[in-house]
Order: C-alpha cells, then structure tokens, then sequence
C-alpha cells in the first residue's frame, strides 16, 4: 500500500462485499480483485472463516472489517495474512493481534470492554495506519488507561497515519516524536492541546475536523505540510500566517463560517490546489488576493450558488477543479 492508500482510504461502497450466516458459495464469488472492504458477522462458524479466508487470497489488500457483538479475537487465526482489519469488540483482549505479521492497517474502538489500552498494538512493529474511534455512546469521556498508553504509540517505527475519531485526550506530545508519521486526522474529538501537532517535523498531511478549537496558530510551524485540510471549525475566525510553509500545495477549507479573510492562504509559496466549501462570510471579492499566485493551478468552491462560484472562476480565470482529486505526495 502507498502512502496515499493509506492516507485517502475511504472506500466506495460499490466495492465492499458484505457476507451472512448461513455463507453462500455466491456470496463467496462477489469477492473479487478490486474487492476493498469484506465485511463478516460475529456468527460465522470456523469452517466459514476458512472459505472466507481462502476467498480474499483473490483481493490480498482488502479490509476485514467483523460487525455484531463479539467478545474474543479468536477468528483471526484464520485469517494468518491480513492486511488490513476494522473491528468494534467489545473483546477481553487484544492479544491476538501479535500473530499478524502482515498486519499494516489497523482500525478499532477504543473503550468497549477490555479494549482501553494499546498495549497489545504497540507491539505490531509493521503497522502503517492505525485508526481509533472512541465508544461516544455516552459521550466523550477520558479513559485513563488509554491516555497512558497513548504516549507509547512512539514505539511503532513504521506508523505513518494515525487517524482519531471521537477521543478525549489531554494533549498530543507523541506526535512529535513519532519517527515516521506523515499524516493525522483529528475529528469530533476533544483534545486539551492541539498546538503539540505544531511541533512536528514529519507531517505531510493534516486534517482537523469538528472542533471546538480557538486557535489553529500552531500550523504556521508546520514546515514540512504538503496537504491541508480544515472542516467545521466553528470557533475559527482567522488563519495564521503561512508564507513559511513552502511545501504545502493543496488546501481545504469547508465550512469554518466565521473565517473572513484568505490572505494567509494566497501567501503559501506553493500552492497548487484550493478547496474552498460552505463559508459564508467569504465572498468573490475575497478571492483577489489570488489573482497574481504564480504556481495556484486549480479552485473549487460552493459558495452556496452558482452565481458565486463563477464568479469567482471568471476572476481568477482558473478552471473548475474536481473537489476530490487524487493528490501524490512528494517525498
């Protein structure tokens, strides 16, 4: 997998297969090649997860994503090879995941049962990307036992993508001290310090999504941004300067409603590529300051109308790019 599989690893659902009880040989035969997500259900006898497996040798790549309540790993001896796996629990433990060697992507919630610690994934030393959503059923709480094992994530040497979703943590020193990370979502959590990521000298991708954040200050340190991406950041009014960051491309900016001024972004050295979705205080006339950018290539905006998007179009005289376009990071 490529570091931007990993980064861009939304899947589109014509390409998930989605498995029973009692399994079927057709069911078996929708797995294909360019099969991305196979999903199973905790019900399945072993000698179902052995036709599975056997199965996804056709589509090595795939997630192995397991749904309904379960409480223990131990279908995952069948699976030896997997590369990519999403699963909720709640388990008693996690220690079966010490047997995939192969094991590259990695998501799980955090907070169900015995699954509060990350001491079993800090021993996965192959592990690429690791996700971890939080248990907000009751909304989002401290757990303890995984804000201490947090701070280990620094032992996973190959880690390149931590994605968060719905956690509570108090800050995020690790971050900088992760030897190869090039890319971190943050969404719907609540973190104490968001300015540790500033720290970094590894990103080359950032994401922070629905937060109540007052200060995103801390990006003008991020020499090292390729890619940039802010989405509902209701307390945001202003952007820090950026004429430093001469490695940052493409930006995205949907939704952050009390932003009124894109100066900052017209100073970006670089860049190449702006997304521009649901911000109401910006305007046609707000976008001049990129009329004379000597290297912004494509604009994509939804300004709420037609008139609006033209308009701006016709100002710049750019075209109309594709809101999501691949983008190849350079390394």
């Amino acid at each position: 997998m490529t570091l931007e599989d990993l980064v861009f690893s939304s899947y589109d659902s014509s390409r998930n297969v989605h498995l029973q009880y009692p399994l079927t040989e057709e069911s078996l035969g929708w797995i294909k090649e360019s099969t991305k997500r196979v999903v199973i259900p905790s019900t399945f006898e072993p000698e179902d997860y052995v036709r599975v497996a056997a199965a996804m040798e056709r589509s090595p790549n795939a997630t192995l994503a397991q749904i309904g309540y379960a409480t223990n790993l131990d279908f995952l001896r069948f699976f030896p090879n997997v590369t990519s796996l999403d699963f909720a629990g709640p388990y008693e433990s996690l220690a079966p995941l010490k047997s995939l060697t192969c094991l590259q992507d990695l998501s799980l919630t955090i907070g169900n049962f015995n699954t509060t610690s990350l001491d079993e994934v800090v021993q996965l030393g192959q592990l690429r990307r690791l996700h971890l959503r939080g248990n907000s059923s009751g909304g989002i709480k401290t757990i303890p036992e995984f804000v201490a094992s947090f701070e280990s994530l620094n032992q996973l040497p190959n880690l390149q993508v931590i994605c968060l979703t719905e956690l509570k943590l108090p800050h995020l020193r690790v971050i900088s001290s992760m030897p190869a990370l090039r890319s971190l979502h943050v969404t719907q959590c609540s973190i104490g310090e968001l300015a540790d990521i500033g720290d970094s000298r590894t990103l080359l991708h950032l994401h922070i999504g629905y937060s109540s954040a007052k200060s995103i200050d801390f990006l003008s340190s991020l020499f090292s941004l390729q890619y940039l991406s802010l989405d509902h950041l209701s307390q945001i009014d202003h952007l820090p300067a950026m004429s430093a960051l001469r490695g940052l491309r493409r930006i995205d900016i949907i939704n952050l409603s009390k932003l009124t001024d894109l100066s900052p972004i017209a100073s970006c050295p670089v860049l190449e590529d702006l997304v521009l979705v649901a911000t109401k205080n910006i305007g046609g006339d707000d976008f001049r300051c990129f009329q004379t950018h000597p290297t912004l290539k494509h604009v994509w905006t939804d300004l709420g109308s037609q008139r609006r998007n033209s308009e701006v179009h016709s100002l710049l005289g750019l075209p109309r790019a594709g809101a999501r376009s691949r983008f190849a990071f350079r390394i």
